[in-house]
């Protein structure tokens, strides 16, 4: 079983290389959406005085560029016909989250503290495109970079440097679907991480994951067509 998912990794690979190769037509753009973060602890009970649980979603805003690859336009098609491409993203993000905590006081008594969280980031993706006609359906792995992240309970106008609870990097993955309208791409996506997100620190100690879900918006300025058909009146 093992070996057939190998071989069939490596024939997907191995297409999406040579679509690359082969590509012909080239579009450049930028992208501007809205984040929707969801932190979540991976354990809730910290110990026996300190209780941890997700908090309300934050909202963000995301900025970045995005290059396209892929075959050259040819006729339109009735029925099913389906494209690939290649397309690399890089975004600049204004995130954020939160955490909520319980801590016992005795007798039966405990505080309920929310903890806002900023961060500054870049995701890096490469991702596959599958265009049926103008639906869209996209899907790949992203890297995460932290250039700056801070803390601020809920009522407090001091914030910390919260550095040390996010790792510097974090690998993840990326998927959502799409509608083309002429140079504009509207898309919602869905984004999780395979390696660690939020790790423990003396500020809280829980290590946590981050749902994210986006609203996208692409405008693409810049095309080049080399294919069959550049000057046919059926494709569009």
């Amino acid at each position: 079983m093992k070996g057939v998912f190998s071989r069939n990794l490596a024939l997907v690979v191995a297409l999406l290389f040579s679509n690359f190769i082969h590509a012909q037509l080239y579009e450049m753009g930028i992208h501007f959406g809205y984040n929707l973060s969801k932190l979540k602890p991976t354990s809730s009970q910290v110990n026996e005085s300190l209780t941890v649980f997700d908090g309300r979603s934050q909202g963000g805003a995301t900025f970045g560029i995005n290059f396209l690859y892929g075959p050259p336009r040819n006729q339109a098609v009735k029925g099913f016909n389906l494209i690939p491409a290649l397309m690399f993203e890089a975004s600049l993000c204004r995130c954020g989250g939160r955490l909520n905590f319980s801590t016992s006081l005795g007798d039966s008594l405990r505080s309920l503290t929310e903890l806002n969280y900023l961060f500054y980031r870049a995701d890096f993706s490469p991702k596959f495109v599958a265009q049926i006609q103008k639906f869209r359906f996209l899907a790949g792995p992203t890297v995460t970079r932290f250039f700056y992240s801070e803390v601020r309970p809920t009522g407090s106008d001091i914030s910390k440097n919260a550095a040390s609870q996010f790792q510097p990097m974090v690998f993840g993955y990326e998927f959502g679907v799409g509608w083309q309208i002429k140079s504009v791409t509207l898309s919602t996506r869905y984004q999780n991480h395979i390696t660690e997100f939020g790790r423990p620190s003396p500020i809280l100690e829980s290590s946590f994951r981050n749902h994210q879900f986006k609203f996208m918006v692409h405008y693409y300025f810049l095309q080049k067509n080399r294919g069959s058909y550049w000057n046919s009146i059926y494709w569009n």
